[in-house]
């Protein structure tokens, strides 16, 4: 009896494997993309990629000294710190007159740290609307006693405008550092990740001051009783004409990305729709003329039959401005295991393409700054992906876009003070990385501008 049971058993369970729904796809074309044809980097717009950076000036040390800083710029405030009060106490106060040495023209921009809890504790913003220049950057408070020493306060957000010297200080309650901001019109809109929760306010002005409108909520999570894992993550948003199109992932026992618009001139706001329920992660999104893109990596076909294939495969999704679904694409051939997809990614636009670029899964590198990246070029309208020969290296991206971001951060006039140099802010910037000249100048316990020209 037993050796007629098992044969049913295994012939069923492959009957049921073999009829998986894997949803509705189309694979894209694919083919090469020779050297010749591949475009450089520094011809191509990185400041809208999904990479995420730090920020520093001046004004962020003196007016948010709780913020975090890149590592040799800490070591210097520390050490100053303890020279100014002659002990090795971890908290010591600099005086007043004490110069970081970086003037408030340039800008220092450092990617973030993806693997560190530090790289949720701030996010900067700058937008422009009508004749007011904004900068937002939300920033930790102090730990207070009744926390241990390594945890901070709830954020808040540090408001400057270009005509005032300084900034206004926004409490943002117990929400997370997350966040994306539009212009429109004379106000701010902005999206909040408030971890279980996503939340909806606008910033405005009234009799000169800024003003947090009452939130809004988009999307509740419903408890979980995986609350390690759960809550909202990889929030990403675009502007398509006057619409916003918004997506995020919900981590909660599995992963699932959701999709909405928001449009500011209407007073009832969409409902969020599934985009997949699959064990996701989300990449990026990105607007057209006509259309908007979503990536994410996708983990539907994880198994076939018994033996495990590709874990993760790219799905570009394509909406039209008002948000409504229009077609799914597979960038990787389904089932096959020597074509995955692994981190690090990246997303950007150029001209008609979606610049499409992901880490080669390897096993012998387990770092994701270490692996090499897939560059390819996913034209829009025929749904060809053409794969580059050549594999970039994840420091050639990083150090695009930070050069990039650096140079039109560098432009802009901030807080109503006017540029400096260019080459004036790399010889700071070059001078606050070197640990030789910052010890000496340290012996002169307060460092000025004059102290390095």
């Amino acid at each position: 009896m037993e050796l007629r049971i098992i044969p049913v058993l295994l012939f069923s369970l492959i009957g049921l494997i073999t009829c998986s729904d894997y949803g509705d796809f189309t694979i894209a074309e694919r083919k090469d993309l020779l050297p010749e044809e591949t475009p450089p980097l520094e011809e191509m717009n990185l400041l809208d990629t999904n990479i995420d950076f730090h920020v520093f000036t001046e004004a962020h040390y003196h007016w948010l000294p709780e913020d975090t800083w890149p590592k040799d710029i800490q070591d210097y405030i520390s050490e100053s710190r303890r020279r100014f009060n002659n002990e090795w106490e971890r908290i010591s106060e600099l005086p007043e007159e004490f110069s970081l040495g970086l003037p408030e023209g340039c800008m220092l921009v450092e990617p973030m740290e993806q693997s560190s809890w530090y790289a949720q504790l701030s996010k900067y913003k700058r937008l422009s609307l009508n004749n007011r220049e904004v900068t937002l950057i939300s920033y930790p408070t102090p730990a207070t006693d009744t926390r241990p020493s390594w945890s901070v306060g709830p954020p808040h957000f540090a408001v400057f405008e270009a005509d005032k010297s300084e900034p206004s200080i926004l409490e943002i309650e117990s929400y997370s550092y997350e966040f994306e901001a539009f212009a429109h019109n004379d106000q701010i809109l902005m999206i909040l990740n408030a971890e279980d929760r996503l939340l909806y306010r606008t910033l405005s002005w009234s009799e000169g001051q800024p003003r947090l409108s009452d939130p809004i909520v988009l999307f509740q999570m419903e408890m979980s009783s995986d609350r390690d894992r759960a809550g909202i993550q990889n929030i990403v948003a675009t502007k398509a004409d006057k619409t916003i199109h918004l997506a995020w992932l919900v981590n909660d026992s599995g992963s699932s990305i959701y999709h909405m618009t928001i449009d500011p001139s209407q007073p009832e706001i969409s409902q969020p729709s599934v985009v997949t329920e699959t064990d996701s992660s989300l990449l990026g999104i990105n607007a057209h003329s006509s259309s908007v893109w979503l990536h994410w990596i996708d983990g539907r076909f994880g198994r076939e039959g018994f033996n495990p294939t590709n874990m993760r495969k790219w799905f570009s999704a394509k909406f039209s401005q008002s948000g409504d679904l229009i077609e799914t694409l597979v960038i990787n051939t389904p089932f096959d295991h020597s074509d995955s997809a692994s981190s690090p990614v990246f997303v950007w636009s150029y001209d008609s393409f979606e610049v499409l670029a992901w880490g080669v899964a390897m096993q012998e590198i387990s770092r994701i700054n270490r692996r090499p990246i897939q560059f390819s070029l996913l034209n829009t309208e025929t749904h060809t992906v053409s794969l580059a020969e050549d594999r970039l290296s994840y420091d050639q991206i990083i150090e695009e876009a930070q050069r990039q971001y650096t140079v039109r951060l560098r432009s802009q006039l901030s807080h109503g003070i006017s540029p400096e140099e260019a080459e004036d802010c790399d010889r700071w910037v070059a001078w606050l990385r070197q640990r030789e000249e910052v010890n000496a100048n340290l012996n002169q316990n307060i460092i000025t501008t004059d102290s390095i020209r």
